[in-house]
């Protein structure tokens, strides 16, 4: 009775990562962190025919992520540092969040909140140019 060192994952040719374990390296990685070895990871998800990280919206959200949740980032004192937030829908789901928003009617569009003082949301975003985004700014108080 011999031992295959290859993985089990049928269709998988590459070698066991080591004889304590009956997968391959990626096999072994996805059984680990999802308890399946067949775990579609966000990166190999199609979105509209893309992969996520090279959506045409993904720059969007993960700018919106940034400036809500980095305190490093430049923006973040105008967002997270006022205490918006991303809704945990879009959060956690990039692909939830480009079904809600859809496609940008023209590259000179950009995500735009309703409400300004409102968090990341589908009833609060939209789209919108440069010259409509003017027209919905915070009042700032001084004194």
């Amino acid at each position: 009775m011999s031992i295959s060192n290859v993985c089990m994952v049928e269709k998988c040719n590459e070698y066991r990562y080591n004889n304590s374990t009956d997968y391959c390296i990626t096999h072994r990685y996805r059984f680990r962190k999802y308890g399946d070895p067949l775990h579609e990871t966000r990166v190999t998800r199609r979105i509209d025919g893309f992969k996520a990280s090279e959506h045409p919206l993904y720059r969007t959200w993960s700018g919106i992520i940034s400036r809500t949740t980095n305190p490093k980032d430049i923006a973040y004192k105008y967002y997270g540092g006022r205490g918006i937030k991303m809704c945990k829908r879009w959060r956690n789901d990039f692909a939830k969040f480009a079904s809600d928003m859809g496609k940008k009617p023209t590259p000179k569009h950009s995500i735009d909140r309703i409400d300004n003082d409102g968090n990341y949301e589908p009833s609060n975003c939209r789209w919108a140019t440069m010259a409509e985004q003017s027209m919905n700014k915070r009042s700032t108080i001084r004194l």
